[in-house]
């Protein structure tokens, strides 16, 4: 892909993934050429590739590059977002072509965690793993009437006229309640004891390097990599507004932290989720109750094996919505990814970029 690429590429970002003919908008064109063309932490030879046909893109698969350790090891991983190929009757071998192009490039490890079921069967094909932990979007209902009202309508006109209404009855609902359920999260009987606080950025990164330190594989946030990576997932305006938080046990030592974004009366969207060793099943419930404070009526994260483990007992739905792959041909960094010993998602993956949520469609 070269930088003159990026508005045919935006062309089949909207025609293929988002099912809209139109032109792409130029804060689309720019964040796409940006992303994928002129990064801080691109390398050039692991490029983005296009399928060209009789002059004309019609493929794609975005690249983007990370810096990660394995253990002390430095290593690169490339994440490969999407593939997109238009008409793909008259080139059928496009996607295949993509797909293998740049599982042989120079990268430790390839991965991806947007894959939908075709191209998880061509990873699948070419040697590659489903990190099953990492392949659910996970669910907690906090008021059961105004979930149900945000996943029917959005964040519409609509919606917010019949808000009114579903407050009260979730109002009702939590008087004439005992106990927390699937569908209802009560914080004064399920919390864990635990004050959760808003963090500037710089803490955040700095707890986020402390909870992700005993993970096997991991980004390596220092030389400005996390400081990028968290300035550009602030900046969700689709989803909402920030929120930075990290959660304290009663002696003040701090045992999580997390970023979601927020619209007061939808689904709140997690993009980060980290605790201490042992302390995700008491992080989650001081989640789920932060959120609830600020008007979510629920919320949605991407699972991974420390929120698999701690699920039990959380009232917590998963569903399959794309899945997390990875390629590598170190035996040893391989037995680490499907062991559930990597930070893959989130801000180690592709989903901080503007890309998801950044109102550019």
């Amino acid at each position: 892909m070269e930088p003159g690429d990026a508005s045919s590429v935006a062309r089949l970002y909207l025609r293929i993934l988002k099912r809209r003919d139109r032109l792409p908008s130029p804060g689309l064109v720019e964040t796409i050429r940006r992303f994928y063309c002129d990064g801080p932490f691109r390398q050039a030879d692991i490029p983005s590739l296009v399928h060209v046909a009789e002059g004309e893109v019609t493929g794609f698969v975005g690249v983007h590059s990370v810096p990660m350790l394995h253990r002390a090891r430095k290593l690169r991983a490339a994440y490969c977002g999407s593939l997109m190929v238009d008409n793909r009757s008259a080139a059928p071998l496009a996607g295949a072509m993509l797909l293998k192009t740049f599982l042989a490039g120079p990268q430790d490890v390839s991965i991806s965690e947007t894959a939908n079921a075709v191209a998880q069967g061509m990873w699948l094909r070419l040697r590659g793993h489903v990190l099953a932990p990492n392949s659910l979007d996970w669910v907690r209902v906090l008021r059961p009437a105004g979930f149900g009202l945000s996943v029917a309508l959005g964040s519409g006109l609509p919606s917010r006229a019949l808000s009114p209404l579903a407050r009260s009855i979730d109002a009702l609902w939590r008087r004439r309640s005992k106990k927390g359920s699937l569908v209802q999260f009560l914080p004064d009987q399920e919390g864990r004891g635990l004050a959760v606080e808003t963090v500037e950025p710089a803490e955040f990164l700095k707890l986020l390097d402390r909870f992700s330190g005993d993970i096997s594989l991991r980004p390596d946030w220092s030389n400005g990599y996390g400081e990028h990576v968290l300035a550009e997932a602030l900046d969700k305006p689709s989803y909402g507004r920030p929120v930075l938080a990290a959660a304290f046990a009663r002696n003040r030592m701090p045992v999580g932290a997390f970023l979601y974004h927020l619209e007061p009366g939808q689904v709140a969207r997690v993009l980060q989720l980290v605790a201490a060793p042992g302390h995700m099943t008491e992080v989650l419930p001081g989640l789920f109750a932060d959120a609830l404070s600020r008007g979510a009526v629920g919320l949605r994260g991407r699972s991974d094996a420390a929120v698999a483990d701690a699920a039990p007992g959380q009232s917590i739905a998963f569903a399959p919505v794309a899945s997390t792959l990875v390629h590598a041909r170190d035996a040893e960094l391989l037995a680490s990814l499907r062991a559930g010993d990597g930070l893959v998602n989130g801000l180690a993956g592709e989903r901080w970029s503007r890309l998801f949520g950044g109102g550019l469609d």
